[in-house]
Formats: C-alpha cells, sequence, structure tokens
C-alpha cells in the first residue's frame, strides 16, 4: 500500500494536461508534503547535517515541479521564462604569484638601471587586500620601484577616488586611453624623477611606480604604458 508521501510525490510528477480538479488535487499533495517536510527541520541550534531529511524532501518536491514544465525549467502563469539572474565577474584573486607577471629584467629595463630584486607581500589598504611587488635595487641609493595591485569592491569608484586625491600630490595629471578601464600618469611634486601610473582594471586598481635615473620620469610613461598593457590582459 502506498503512503500519503508517495501518492503525493506521483500525483506532483504528473506531467500530462491536468483538470481543475487534477491540478487542485495536486496543490494539496505538494502543500501536505512540504508542511510534512518542515516539521522535520531540527531546531537552529542542532548538530545535525544541514542536509535533512526535510531538506532532501524538498529537492524532490522542486524537481517534480520543474520536471512537468517544458524543457524542465519553471515557468510563469503566462507561459514565459522567468529572467535569469546576472552573473559576477569573474576577478583574479588577491595574490603574491601576480608578482610574476612582469620579472625584474623587464622593470629595470624601463628604468634603465642594474637588475634588482624583487619583494612580494599582501597587505591591506582601507579595509582591501593588496598585493605589493617591490622591485628592490642591488645597492642604496639605487634605482627601484613598485607594482601593486588593490582589490576593491567598487574599482570605478575608488578609482575616482585616487585620481582627485592624487591632483595634491602629481605635477599633473594626463588621463591615457586603451589601457585598462580607465588609467592615468603623473610625475610628483618635489621628485619630478618619480613617475607612476594608475589603472583600473575591472575593480583592481593598480599603481606603477617607477623611480630611476631619469630627471623627468615622463622617460618611463612608454615602458609603463607596456606594462600595464601585460597586466591589464591577464586579469
Amino acid at each position: 500500500m502506498k503512503t500519503g508521501t508517495q501518492v503525493a510525490y506521483e500525483r506532483s510528477c504528473s506531467c500530462a494536461a491536468p483538470t481543475t480538479d487534477q491540478s487542485r488535487r495536486t496543490n494539496e499533495g505538494v502543500a501536505l508534503l512540504i508542511s510534512n517536510a518542515m516539521a522535520l527541520v531540527p531546531p537552529r541550534n542542532s548538530t545535525r547535517p544541514r542536509f535533512t531529511l526535510a531538506s532532501g524532501l524538498l529537492c524532490v518536491v522542486v524537481a517534480a515541479l520543474t520536471a512537468c514544465s517544458p524543457g524542465g525549467a519553471t515557468t510563469a502563469q503566462d507561459g514565459t521564462q522567468p529572467p535569469k539572474a546576472a552573473q559576477s565577474p569573474v576577478t583574479t584573486k588577491a595574490d603574491t604569484s601576480l608578482c610574476n607577471l612582469i620579472s625584474t629584467q623587464e622593470f629595470y629595463s624601463v628604468v634603465k638601471a642594474p637588475v634588482g630584486s624583487l619583494h612580494a607581500d599582501i597587505g591591506t589598504v582601507s579595509g582591501f587586500q593588496e598585493v605589493n611587488c617591490t622591485y628592490k635595487p642591488p645597492s642604496l641609493p639605487g634605482a627601484g620601484g613598485a607594482i601593486t595591485y588593490l582589490f576593491t569592491n567598487d574599482g570605478a569608484a575608488y578609482f575616482a577616488k585616487v585620481q582627485l586625491g592624487d591632483q595634491s600630490v602629481y605635477n599633473s595629471e594626463t588621463v591615457v586611453s586603451g589601457i585598462g578601464d580607465a588609467a592615468f600618469w603623473g610625475t610628483q611634486q618635489g621628485a619630478p624623477d618619480a613617475f607612476e601610473l594608475n589603472m583600473r582594471k575591472g575593480n583592481v586598481v593598480i599603481n606603477i611606480l617607477m623611480d630611476g635615473s631619469a630627471s623627468d620620469g615622463s622617460a618611463y610613461l612608454s615602458g609603463a604604458e607596456q606594462i600595464a598593457q601585460e597586466i591589464a590582459a591577464h586579469l
């Protein structure tokens, strides 16, 4: 003899065109099954596994109702498909392996100085994780620089704040097109040999700092742009 649960389950899986009475009986059977299933849910402080008999029965109900619609997908009463949820873009995670994107040889070929060493670590800025790639000269004083990757929750808004704040730090800001989602560069006030290129790719804000032997940091612009393009291609 079939149990009430089995009968309700079989009714919910009937994909033939239902009559009004059949639809009513099916809905009543599904409602009864859900009610019985919810009664099996353990208290919040229970140590039982998250997947309980109740959750299993509810999955059966959902699967049965889904199987009864065309193509196995749920449909609205007017027969239209519900809109799909927007998918979040995949973003590279904060990891020191990002420092391997630009080798010491490539970095120092732009700075035009003896090749030094690369130090990688992860810090926190404004509550966001930041990967720091520091290019240290072989001896001090010497040429070097850094590339940082800041992982924000709103890259566009954060980048706008950086661009506004750097107006008081740079001699001037120059917007660069065709690099990442947005980019600009400038030389520091009081240290025109220190060059910075800032770029955004998605929610990642990148800063490329170069301090070499040139008296005018803008001499590093072409090489820094090439490095920025390589980084953008991997994010």
